[in-house]
């Protein structure tokens, strides 16, 4: 498993977690049909299966670097 960054969830993702922080965007998190984590900041609504929201405080990761293609 290999994680990956796009700035949308890929097509071939069936389900998403979608992880709310208190201060920054949320994370959606899904896996694709190769068994790649996908780390993204948008997802279609009707994807998403469960919300984490993280406690004020909590220690959390950086944000990931998205890649745009210009």
């Amino acid at each position: 498993m290999a994680p990956f960054y796009p700035f949308d969830i890929p097509e071939d993702v069936q389900q998403v977690l979608e992880v709310i922080f208190t201060s920054d965007m949320p994370w959606f998190v899904g896996f694709n049909s190769n068994g790649d984590l996908q780390v993204a900041i948008q997802a279609p609504h009707e994807l998403i299966v469960a919300a984490l929201v993280m406690p004020k405080g909590a220690i959390t990761p950086p944000a990931p670097t998205i890649y745009c293609p210009t």
